[in-house]
C-alpha cells in the first residue's frame, strides 16, 4: 500500500501498516513483493528480502510522511512485539519523530481570543493601577509635609504659637522658615508659575483661575519626591493652603481629585462653619480639606459638598455631579476617610 511513492535507486522495504504490503527495493526494479497479513508475516518478509538496511515511511507510523533509514538486521528486526500496536510504537522509537505544531488558523483563533480579552480586562487592570499609584503618592506627600512640620516645630516652637502679620514680606518669611526649607526641594519657583506648580482644573474640567494666576505670597516647589507644592498662607494669619500636584508639574490630568488634592494648615483652634464661630478644631496640624473641624463631615456630605463643613468649602464636593468651582477639592479627605482607598463610587 505505498501509492506508488517508494524511494528509487535506493535498496530498502516498505512498510504499510494497515495492509502490511512489504516489498523489497533493489534500486529501480521490485525484486519481490508480498502481501502479508500479522506481524509474524512481516518478519518473514523481512528474512527474504536478506537487507542490511531497511527504509520504512508512511504517515501511519510517524507525525509526518517522510523517509529514514534504519540501520539493523533482520534479527533485530524479529525482536518487534507480535501486536500491531506495539509495533508500531517499537518503530517510532526508532525515529525521531517531529515537533507538534499548531496551524496558522489555530495560532490566530488564538491570538483573537487573547486580543478580546485583553481589550475587556486590561482598561479595569490600568484604572485600579492608577487608582493604587495615586493613593501611594497622595500618602507619601502627606506623610513628608507632616514629617516638615514636626521639624520646624523643633525649631520653631508647637504649631499653635504659630503666627505672622498679614502682608506679603511675613507671609513670604513664614513660608521660608517655617515651611519650605525642611523638604527636600529641586526647584523653587517664587512667585509660583508653570515650572514648579502645573495650571489646574476642578474635576469637572473648569479651570480654577486664581490659582492659574498665583498672586503675591504664592510661592511653589518640586520636592525630590517628584510631588509639587504650591503654598500660601490665611489672610488672618492662622493657617494656610497647601495644594499639591502628585505627578508633578509636567504630568497628570491636573486637576482636583485626579492627581491635584488640598490640604489646610491649622494653627488655632477657631474655625468658621457656616458663618458661625465654632470652637474646637479636632487637632491642630495638617488635615485634607474638609477634615479640620472638631465635628468632621459624613462621607456623603464630602461627596455633596454639603453639612458640616468649614465655610467656603461646599464648593469642593468630591463629585462630577458637584457645581462648585473648586469640586473635587473634598477628594482627599474622601480617600482618607475611607481609609487611604479609592471605593468604588469615587468620581475617577
Amino acid at each position: 500500500g505505498g501509492g506508488g511513492n517508494e524511494p528509487q535507486g535506493r535498496q530498502g522495504l516498505w512498510l504499510s501498516h494497515f495492509t502490511m504490503t512489504l516489498r523489497c527495493v533493489n534500486r529501480n526494479e521490485i525484486v519481490k513483493k508480498s502481501n502479508v497479513v500479522g506481524d509474524y508475516g512481516a518478519k518473514e518478509a523481512i528474512n527474504t528480502c536478506k537487507l542490511s538496511k531497511i527504509l520504512l515511511c508512511h504517515p501511519e507510523f510517524i507525525s509526518g510522511s517522510y523517509y529514514r533509514n534504519i540501520t539493523t538486521t533482520p534479527e533485530n528486526i524479529k525482536s518487534i512485539p507480535s501486536t500491531s500496536h506495539a509495533a508500531q510504537r517499537h518503530v517510532r522509537g526508532d525515529f525521531v519523530p517531529r515537533k507538534a505544531a499548531f496551524t496558522l488558523a489555530e495560532v490566530l483563533i488564538t491570538l483573537g481570543i487573547i486580543g478580546v480579552v485583553a481589550a475587556m480586562t486590561l482598561p479595569t487592570l490600568f484604572a485600579n493601577y492608577r487608582k493604587k499609584q495615586t493613593v501611594t503618592q497622595l500618602k507619601k506627600a502627606y506623610s513628608e509635609i507632616n514629617q516638615a512640620i514636626k521639624l520646624s516645630e523643633t525649631e520653631n516652637g508647637e504649631l499653635s504659637g504659630w503666627h505672622f502679620e498679614d502682608t506679603p514680606a511675613s507671609r513670604d518669611e513664614f513660608a521660608n522658615d517655617y515651611f519650605m526649607k525642611y523638604f527636600r526641594i529641586i526647584k523653587k519657583c517664587k512667585p509660583s508659575n508653570e515650572e514648579c506648580f502645573s495650571k489646574i482644573s476642578n474635576i469637572n474640567g473648569a479651570p480654577i483661575t486664581y490659582i492659574n494666576n498665583p498672586q503675591e505670597g504664592m510661592t511653589s516647589f518640586i520636592t525630590a519626591s517628584g510631588y509639587s507644592v504650591l503654598f500660601w498662607t490665611h489672610g488672618t494669619g492662622n493657617g494656610g493652603w497647601i495644594y499639591i500636584d502628585i505627578d508633578g508639574p509636567e504630568k497628570g490630568d491636573g486637576k482636583l481629585g485626579k492627581d491635584i488634592f488640598i490640604f489646610q494648615m491649622q494653627f488655632d483652634d477657631n474655625y468658621t462653619i457656616s458663618g458661625s464661630a465654632v470652637q474646637g478644631v479636632e487637632k491642630i496640624g495638617i488635615f485634607p480639606a474638609g477634615l479640620g473641624v472638631k465635628y468632621p463631615p459624613t462621607r456623603d456630605s464630602l461627596k455633596s459638598g454639603t453639612g458640616n463643613l468649614p465655610q467656603g468649602l461646599n464648593i469642593m464636593g468630591c463629585s462630577k455631579e458637584s457645581s462648585g468651582s473648586h469640586a473635587g477639592g473634598l477628594c482627599g479627605a474622601l480617600i482618607m476617610i475611607d481609609g487611604w482607598e479609592i471605593k468604588d463610587d469615587y468620581p475617577w
